[in-house]
C-alpha cells in the first residue's frame, strides 16, 4: 500500500507549485527558488488531459498547476465503464488499462502499458521491485527535460524492468535501474515512470510540475 504525506504538507507544496509556475519560475528545490529555470514554457491551453486513479493528490493537482483547456479525472473503474472519447493525453497511475485507445500519447506512472515491449521482471508470482533507487543522470538534451534540470532524485520502489534495445528510450537512469522510459509504437508513445510518486521525493520538487507540464507538452506534439 502506498505511503500518504501529511495533507497540510501536500497541500503547502501545491500552492508553491502553482506560486511558482504562474510567474514562470522554478528550482529544484521548492525552498530555494533561482529565478530562470522556466522561462518561455510552451503554452498547454490547449491541450486536453484525461488522468486515470484512485486517488493522488499529487496528479490531481497537477490540474491547477497546469493550465489546460480539459483535464479531467476517472476512476480506473469508470474509465474501463465508459471508455471516454479522444483525450490529447491520458494518464495512468498505477493501473494497466485493459481499454486503450489507438494512436494515443499516454503516460504511465508506476505501471505499464498493456502489450507493451518492455517487461516487468519477475520474483516467483509477483513483479520484482528494486529498493532505494537514486538518480545517477538523464537525458538532458530531449525536449521533455528542457527547463527541467535535477540535483536528487530518490525513488523508494522501483519497478524492475527487462527493457528491450530497440523501440525504447531510457530518458533517465537511476543507480539501480531506469527511471524513466519512453517506448515509441508505429501509432503512440507511452511515457513511463517506473518508480512510485508517492514513495519518493519528487513531488516536493518544483522540477515535478515541470517535468509534466513538458512532456504534456511533447507528447502532444509528437
Amino acid at each position: 500500500m502506498r505511503s500518504k504525506f501529511p495533507s497540510y504538507l501536500a497541500f503547502l507544496t501545491i500552492a508553491l507549485w502553482a506560486s511558482l509556475h504562474s510567474r514562470c519560475v522554478g528550482a529544484e528545490d521548492i525552498s530555494a527558488p533561482p529565478a530562470g529555470q522556466a522561462d518561455g514554457l510552451k503554452s498547454t491551453k490547449d491541450i486536453t488531459v484525461l488522468l486515470i486513479s484512485n486517488g493522488n493528490i499529487f496528479l490531481e493537482s497537477l490540474k491547477k498547476a497546469i493550465e489546460c483547456k480539459q483535464f479531467d479525472v476517472l476512476t480506473p473503474a469508470d474509465y474501463e465503464k465508459h471508455k471516454p472519447g479522444r483525450y490529447d493525453i491520458v494518464i495512468f497511475d498505477g493501473y494497466t488499462p485493459k481499454f486503450i485507445p489507438a494512436g494515443g500519447r499516454f503516460i504511465h506512472f508506476y505501471c505499464l502499458p498493456p502489450d507493451s515491449k518492455i517487461k516487468s521482471v519477475k520474483e516467483g508470482d509477483r513483479p520484482a521491485l528494486i529498493a532505494d533507487n537514486t538518480l545517477k543522470d538523464w537525458k538532458r538534451d530531449h525536449p521533455i527535460f528542457d527547463k527541467v534540470t535535477f540535483r536528487r532524485l530518490y525513488a523508494k520502489t522501483t519497478m524492475k524492468l527487462d527493457v528491450p534495445v530497440e523501440g525504447v528510450e531510457s530518458l533517465m537512469e537511476g543507480t539501480s535501474g531506469p527511471l524513466i522510459l519512453l517506448e515509441n509504437e508505429k501509432q503512440s508513445k507511452h511515457l513511463i515512470v517506473a518508480f512510485d510518486i508517492m514513495n519518493s521525493d519528487w513531488p516536493l520538487k518544483i522540477s515535478f510540475p515541470l517535468f509534466m507540464h513538458q512532456s504534456i507538452v511533447y507528447l502532444a506534439g509528437h
